[in-house]
């Protein structure tokens, strides 16, 4: 399955914006997201997980692996949503990683602060 960024980036801001009684995202209370398909944004929270961007609470089911029960977002995982929430700047480093060929998390996440540190520094003058 390929990795879209674009993806890793609406289940953060989907995350966040669904009302809950906890900082706990139930597994069985995941929204569907215009436009992919259901295993694809089960993918994208596992690897979501890998990274940092996201932690989950999980089980093992024989037969079937461990499948988590609860997810909350991560400091991590945060910062990088704070970073990427603008749709310009996010536009910007797309096409930047875009012009180098590497769209990995580590890079956009170089990229978006380098916007930032611009914008402060038009800022602060």
């Amino acid at each position: 399955m390929k990795r879209s960024m674009d993806l890793v980036r609406i289940i953060l801001m989907v995350y966040e914006a669904t009302p809950k009684d906890s900082d706990v995202w139930c597994w069985n209370e995941i929204p569907e997201i215009p436009g992919f398909h259901k295993e694809e944004i089960e993918y994208h929270i596992a690897i979501m997980r890998d990274v940092g961007l996201l932690h989950t609470n999980c089980i093992t089911i024989p037969d079937r692996g461990e499948m988590p029960l609860g997810i909350r977002m991560t400091w991590e995982g945060h910062d990088f949503l704070e970073a990427s929430r603008d749709e310009t700047r996010w536009k910007k480093a797309k096409e930047t990683a875009g012009k180098v060929g590497v769209f990995t998390l580590d890079i956009l996440k170089q990229i978006l602060t380098q916007l930032i540190q611009s914008q402060l520094k038009q800022v602060m003058g």
